[in-house]
């Protein structure tokens, strides 16, 4: 059988970090829920004449503070503890061989092999150093750019377009979109939480600024 593209993919720390971001900024979903909730902080910073509103704040912004550390833990989040469990504590070494027929997997931890069909893609997502094919329920294949044989990147997601029927638009998706919105709902979170703190009442700065007086 011949094979047109070949790539090796061991998923390791760095490789879920950027799939896992890759995945949550492509999400609309996602990305409408922090436009919402971009707006409503927007909102609720002008109401820090009251007490409770900046107590209220600075718990929000406290909550994913915990939330973004716990997701960027030096040892990975909790699923990609799971993936490590699932393989006996080693990263998925994975090499992917993809033909006419569909895409021929290897396990090269424990030497299975599978055979899948391109039609289950619905989405092609390209990162700084992968592609991601995405099913609609969010199924994934992870591809490392860095090791792909068989011809440049653009050919290769130019032959994944063109065997992937459900693929919508026949397009590549990047996250950029979802990166700005999220740098902007972390931009107003951050200053939100400055202002929070600056009108707390024993600083009170804020206050003083404005011109308003605090209960």
């Amino acid at each position: 059988m011949e094979f047109k593209f070949k790539a090796e993919t061991i998923h390791d720390l760095p490789v879920h970090t950027e799939f896992r971001y890759a995945a949550q900024r492509i999400s609309p979903r996602s990305n409408v829920t922090q436009i919402i909730l971009t707006a409503f902080l927007i909102w609720y910073i002008h109401h820090f004449d009251l007490a409770f509103c900046v107590y209220f704040f600075l718990g929000i912004s406290a909550y994913f503070l915990v939330f973004h550390l716990l997701q960027n833990r030096k040892t990975g989040d909790s699923s990609y503890k799971q993936l490590l469990e699932t393989n006996h504590g080693k990263p998925r070494h994975a090499i992917h061989e993809f033909a006419e027929d569909g895409i021929h997997t290897t396990n090269v931890i424990n030497g299975n092999q599978e055979t899948n069909p391109y039609d289950p893609f619905a989405k092609l997502i390209e990162t700084k150093n992968l592609f991601i094919l995405m099913t609609k329920y969010r199924l994934c294949y992870i591809l490392d750019k860095r090791n792909l044989e068989g011809g440049t990147p653009e050919e290769f997601a130019a032959f994944l377009l063109a065997h992937c029927p459900n693929i919508k638009k026949k397009r590549v998706s990047k996250p950029t979109l979802g990166k700005w919105i999220h740098r902007l709902f972390a931009a107003v979170l951050c200053i939100g939480t400055v202002i929070a703190l600056l009108n707390l009442p024993f600083f009170n700065i804020w206050g003083k600024i404005t011109g308003k007086i605090p209960p």
